[in-house]
């Protein structure tokens, strides 16, 4: 009978392993460091980012973090120009003006 009890219990253990509920990605946590590797931005490009409210995130133990998904959001939203773009942009509106 003990035989059966431990069959019983490892086939147990191994549905609730399977049907156990697998955590979403977009909810997972990512560092600053990694945020900025992610974006290919300075660790400053996100302080602004986060001054100006562009970004949410999130602040625990001294640590910034922000979920998968704002990172996502904020690559997809959001375009970076080089500083020769900008100039370019610049140098067109006050020709233009």
């Amino acid at each position: 009978m003990q035989k059966i009890d431990r069959i019983y219990e490892y086939v147990n253990a191994q549905a609730q392993r399977e049907t156990a509920v697998q955590p979403d990605p977009s909810k997972e946590w990512i560092d600053n460091d990694e945020a900025c590797e992610i974006l290919k931005v300075s660790k400053r490009t996100m302080q602004r980012l986060r001054s100006k409210g562009q970004i949410t995130y999130s602040l625990r133990g001294g640590v910034v973090r922000y979920t998968r998904a704002e990172i996502d959001r904020a690559m997809n939203g959001r375009t970076f120009r080089s500083t020769t773009e900008r100039e370019a942009i610049r140098k067109n509106k006050e020709g233009k003006l």
